[in-house]
């Protein structure tokens, strides 16, 4: 039977299936109310709204808003429009909308809650909100209180555009509208309707027009300007006017806004979901339910508001009737509107069933974990009323939808409601309609149901790829299918595109094999990748490409990497996630730290002595077996064994190639396209990272590793093949490992270490000491030669590598037990130290010091040496035998006596040495310099057995050192230091009057000897000469003294004489009196200073002082001479102001100042500030009182002089 004769109504029949607002013609209303379906689900809603809608008649509510929700297709447009038309009562050719529904429903209660509302009046405004949005520009809408304003507004006949529909209204309430529209086409020739949409092109008319009901010219023009410019409309304005409105048209009036798509308009515009909930708000509280409010969603309402607190508990309260139309809502019209079948149909479909019902489930399953839809038919009675279909193609198909509804400025038709779901079955089911029964819907059959409403790019694709396939150019004809439902799956989340999921929505019949039909798919897929129409993701599904996206998959294959990079991820992804351990521990609990390489590239630090290589397939065995060698594990990693074939290297380098790609390629001018295109690379970065890993770690599963030259496999992860492998390079590595059987514990480490210092190893149960072996190993290391005196970081460097491996805090435990048993001895800068130190534990165990930490093996001396030592000891330190056996002790024994026969000599003489005189050293300085570096280069070998070579080799040289010491001590600690000690005394005594007497030849001569005795370096012979040259010296000196002691005591007395003559001729001067006074005094002390002075220097000094001061004196008493004649003329240059005379007229006299002289400044006038004076001449009173007779008739110049015995003393 053919498939069209299944069904009951026929399946040509035009049906529309897509329900619009703006459809209003009585047909097409007629049709919609036969056609409409209620649902169980339907149903229920209806009910329930007609419930709260009822109530409302009966009693004022605020809760008047509906929300209706649901996804795509679930038939909400539908409902709002049924709604509409019941809410109306609406009556297409006569009869009522309400008496569609009588055959529809048998819920009575629903029936007559319908008839109740249908005998109340009203108005139902049911309009797509984006349709009725104004605002051309793109991303901006109209606030939904002015789209609410212009329905209302267009429904009572007024302007679509708010300001002239206020006009309209405003002349309405004034009774006056009517007149005004006849009186405006009287003057305009053209209906009001017709020209207010350009009114201020008509300004003239509409004047004119007002004039004639009434108004004048000037008003009119005012009414129009301000109505344009003034105009403002809020939501609270909105709703008195809408409460206006219905209380016009009385109490049972009830009006309802049918808002569809208000979801998709408010998106995620906080702004206009708050300017819904206002509206609603103020028509709730204004109209007291005479107004309602129902919109559709895409999504439920907490889902579209962006709000939060109070104004989302507010937005919820007034949307108190919520609907959600799911798929099952969906799924129920299809199978009831269109695909419901003859009764004498369901045998023979139920008959084709049952005999493949096992295998209809087998073929029609999606692959596990890789889908979440439906598998197959779940009863018979499913397959009768949705066959030809399979009941996953209505949510699959729903959600292709919406995919394409988001994308683009082609989906918006979709979003506009040019096309159903209902339409795509129909179209599907007429394209099958003359096939036989048996014969399946596939879901790449819905392409051509919309290929008219995708973007152009997809249509184009396709288009080519069907030109190509019907040339055979690379493509066959059943690829088609393939590439189409590969675009119709592309992004959905509920399948992923793999071979087994593609091979199922491709089944076209009851019978089809489907591991045939997935053989085909398979074949298809790999042409289609071939030409670049798809492309293989990491995760082993395909996806569709658009000619954008097939460039951008050529540009990325194209774009370079480096080889490095792509290696540095790899290594990373290996070191960092799957390994990242740095170390490995072995049974015995010895942690080992290793060396990291991928591809012989280093990955973090190289410094270990054990390495782990990496090496992918394209690395020779040879190379790996090669590289095995000593304290090296390599790890070789197969090829891939993946279905694609793509190794982890190609993954990752793929992955890097999309990064590289969109690196460049970002930029500010993307289109939306592009945008999307990036975003999906971007994301397949991550997932061809995530495979790359995947195949990473499958490699490291079947790796091979090579240890010791030796190919060697595991079983296990990565991690436990590496532990095994590391274990076995251990035990072939470090053979001496074992050694230590006794391990120095971590925690208290510190306190064991001195332990094991002082108290050394315990025994075992079999007689050994514990770790005797580990210590016979580390004493043999340390007598070799090149292990003297190694640092305690070589110690430990040695024996953590080699055969040893041992760990450090083990090395250094057995350093400790060695330093117990006397083997060693311990030095930290070059100063010896042991466990009794109080660093003993911070010097081993800190990193830093260990470098400063010597160790050094106790060597037992030879016995003919040792007899060479004692002769030493016998002969220059006076000691008669040695206790020692090893070098170390030897040489301690013979440091002690060098300390205390050579170095506490040489400081004693060091210290007496520290008390010279300035420019006369103690002699010997060299020899002491000499003395005491023989003892510091003989202290300073620290190796003891080269210490004792050598200072038994130096025989000689300790004999000399003795001799000369000798000569050092006769000096320093008996009487030639003394002798020496005076003469440098008497020359620094002496010193001045030696440098005074240059010219005298015998004290200079004198002076010269004895100086050149006290500079001798070794003058011990000539020291007692200085006993006889001293008295010599003092001698020719005093003789020098009262030489030139009578040569300067006369000069000295004729100074004082010149003071006096100063004194005579000046004393009576106040202010030079005092002065000469003291200056004369001065130099009568110089005379006595003279006649006692020991000194010639002093005597020379004195002299000097007083004929300098004597000059210094005769040049400021002239100065101030000099200076007072100066003034004196400038005053004789500038008379004093004269005035006539009262009683002698014409005659002019000086006027002048009084000044007070008493007795005592008459006296200091005469004699300046002496206390006494003694004239012994007439020729000194004749010179007094010269002076005052000058100083008196001075101020008699210009001053009237008042004599007293007491009053204001004048000094000049």
């Amino acid at each position: 039977m053919q498939i069209d004769k299944v069904f009951k109504k026929d399946i040509h029949r035009p049906i529309n299936g897509v329900i619009q607002a703006g459809q209003q013609d009585a047909s097409t209303i007629q049709t919609e109310l036969e056609e409409y379906v209620i649902t169980e689900e339907a149903g229920e809603y209806l009910a329930t709204f007609y419930e709260h809608y009822t109530k409302s008649l009966f009693q004022p509510t605020g809760q008047m808003g509906v929300w209706i929700s649901g996804f795509f297709g679930s038939g909400k447009s539908h409902f709002l429009k049924i709604l509409s038309y019941l809410l109306a009562n609406i009556a297409p050719q006569g009869k009522p909308a309400v008496e569609y529904f009588e055959e529809k429903t048998k819920n009575q209660k629903l029936l007559e809650n319908l008839k109740t509302c249908a005998k109340y009046p009203a108005d139902a405004l049911l309009f797509n909100i984006e349709s009725k949005n104004s605002t051309s520009a793109k991303n901006e809408k109209d606030k939904i209180v002015d789209v609410f304003l212009r329905v209302f507004n267009e429904s009572l006949g007024y302007s679509s555009t708010a300001w002239i529909a206020s006009i309209e209204r405003q002349l309405d309430e004034e009774e006056k509208y009517e007149a005004f529209k006849r009186a405006f086409e009287m003057f305009d020739k053209n209906p009001w309707e017709k020209s207010r949409s350009r009114i201020m092109l008509h300004k003239k008319a509409f004047v004119q027009a007002m004039e004639q009901i009434g108004y004048d010219e000037e008003t009119a023009k005012m009414f129009l300007d301000a109505s344009k410019k003034m105009y403002e409309m809020s939501s609270d304005q909105f709703a008195h006017i809408v409460a206006e409105h219905c209380r016009k048209k009385g109490s049972q009036y009830r009006l309802i806004f049918l808002v569809d798509e208000i979801g998709q308009y408010i998106g995620d515009d906080t702004s206009l979901m708050l300017n819904l909930q206002t509206i609603v708000e103020d028509l709730g509280n204004y109209c007291g339910g005479q107004v309602w409010v129902a919109v559709t969603s895409q999504e439920k309402i907490d889902a579209v508001t962006k709000v939060k607190g109070d104004d989302f508990s507010k937005i919820q309260g007034r949307f108190a009737t919520r609907i959600s139309l799911s798929s099952a809502n969906t799924d129920e019209v299809i199978k009831r509107r269109l695909l419901e079948k003859e009764e004498q149909v369901h045998s023979l479909l139920a008959s084709q069933y049952m005999k493949r019902e096992q295998s209809l489930k087998n073929i029609l399953s999606f692959e596990t974990n890789r889908s979440t839809l439906r598998n197959g038919y779940k009863s018979l009675d499913e397959f009768i009323q949705i066959y030809p279909f399979v009941p996953y193609q209505v949510d699959l198909l729903q959600k292709v939808f919406e995919k394409v509804r988001r994308q683009g400025e082609a989906g918006k038709h979709l979003a506009h409601g040019e096309r159903s779901l209902l339409r795509a079955f129909q179209d599907v089911a007429i394209r099958l309609s003359r096939e036989e029964t048996g014969k399946l819907a596939t879901f790449a059959q819905f392409y051509d149901t919309i290929w008219r409403f995708l973007d152009t790019s997809v249509v184009n694709t396709i288009k080519k790829a069907i030109q190509r396939a019907d040339e055979h150019d690379g493509l066959e004809p059943g690829d088609i299918p393939v590439l189409k439902t590969l675009y119709l799956i592309k992004g959905i989340q509920e399948i992923n595109a793999t071979e087994e999921n593609i091979a199922t929505l491709l089944l076209g019949h009851v019978d089809d094999i489907k591991d045939d039909v997935q053989k085909q798919v398979v074949a298809s897929l790999n042409r289609l990748k071939q030409v670049l129409l798809i492309e293989q993701n990491a995760d082993q599904t395909y996806v569709f490409l658009s000619d954008e996206e097939q460039e951008v998959n050529r540009e990325i294959k194209s774009t370079y990497v480096d080889d490095m990079a792509v290696l540095s991820k790899v290594s990373s992804m290996f070191f960092g996630d799957i390994f990242p351990e740095t170390s490995v521990r072995t049974e015995s609990g010895y942690d080992f730290s290793f060396n990291r390489q991928f591809n012989d590239v280093a990955y973090g630090s190289t410094v270990h002595a054990l390495t782990l290589k990496v090496y992918t397939s394209d690395v020779p065995v040879e190379k790996a077996i090669l590289e095995a060698n000593s304290g090296v594990v390599v790890m070789r990693l197969p090829e891939s064994v993946s279905k694609d074939r793509i190794d982890f290297m190609e993954a990752f380098e793929y992955a890097a190639q999309i990064e590289q790609f969109l690196l460049f390629k970002q930029a500010p001018n993307l289109t939306p396209l592009q945008h999307r295109i990036f975003d999906e690379k971007q994301h397949q970065i991550t997932e061809f990272q995530d495979k790359g890993k995947r195949l990473l770690i499958d490699a490291c599963r079947r790796a091979t590793f090579y240890i010791q030259g030796k190919p060697v496999t595991f079983n296990g992860d990565a991690k436990s093949q590496l532990q095994k492998a590391f274990s076995s390079l251990i035990a072939n590595t470090y053979t001496k490992l074992g050694y230590v059987d006794k391990r120095l514990p971590i925690k208290n480490a510190h306190k064991v270490i001195v332990e094991w210092a002082k108290d050394g190893a315990e025994y075992k149960l079999d007689g050994t000491k514990e770790n005797h072996q580990a210590l016979e190993e580390m004493e043999r290391y340390l007598e070799e030669p090149k292990a003297r005196r190694t640092s305690l970081k070589g110690i430990i460097e040695y024996f953590s590598r080699g055969v040893y491996g041992w760990n450090e805090n083990d090395i250094i435990g057995l350093v400790a037990l060695l330093l117990h048993d006397q083997k060693i001895k311990l030095e930290y800068n070059a100063v010896p130290f042991d466990e009794n130190d109080s660093k003993f534990t911070d010097r081993l165990f800190k990193m830093a010091e260990r470098e400063k930490v010597i160790i050094d093996i106790k060597v037992k001396i030879p016995r003919n040496i040792k007899d060479n030592a004692l002769t030493i000891m016998r002969e220059f330190f006076k000691k008669q035998f040695i206790v020692g056996e090893t070098y170390e002790e030897v040489a301690d024994e013979f440091r002690q006596v060098i300390n205390e026969k050579m170095k506490q000599p040489l400081s004693n003489v060091q210290e007496i040495k520290r008390a010279e005189k300035p420019g006369y050293p103690y002699p010997g300085t060299m020899t002491l310099m000499r003395l005491l570096q023989f003892v510091q280069e003989c202290i300073g070998i620290r190796d003891a057995e080269r210490f004792v070579h050598e200072l038994v080799e130096k025989e000689d040289e300790l004999d000399d050192w003795f001799e000369q010491m000798e000569q050092l001590e006769e000096f320093y600690l008996g009487d030639q230091i003394k002798i020496f000690n005076g003469a440098v005394s008497l020359l620094q005594e002496k010193q001045m009057d030696i440098q005074g007497a240059a010219h005298h030849v015998d004290i200079q001569q004198i002076k010269s000897n004895i100086e050149a005795i006290l500079r001798e370096e070794k003058p011990y012979s000539r020291i007692q000469q200085l006993n006889r040259i001293c008295p010599q010296l003092t001698d020719k000196l005093n003789e020098l003294l009262e030489t030139e002691r009578e040569k300067t005591l006369p000069v000295l007395q004729a100074i004082v004489r010149e003071w006096d003559i100063l004194q005579t001729e000046h004393g009576f001067d106040a202010e030079l009196s005092g002065w000469l006074m003291r200056e004369k005094e001065s130099a009568e002390e110089k005379v006595r200073q003279c006649e006692a002075r020991q000194s010639v220097s002093e005597i020379f000094m004195s002299l000097g002082m007083a004929q300098r001061a004597l000059n210094e004196g005769k040049a400021k008493v002239k100065a101030i001479l000099e200076k007072r004649e100066q003034a004196k003329r400038v005053i004789d240059i500038d008379p004093p102001t004269t005035v006539k005379d009262p009683e002698k007229e014409g005659q002019l006299y000086h006027t002048k100042e009084e000044r007070v002289i008493t007795a005592e400044g008459l006296y200091n006038m005469l004699v300046g500030q002496q206390e006494e004076i003694i004239i012994e001449s007439t020729e000194q009173w004749d010179a007094y009182i010269k002076r005052l007779d000058q100083k008196v008739k001075a101020l008699l110049d210009n001053h009237i002089l008042v004599l007293s015995k007491k009053g204001k003393v004048h000094h000049e």
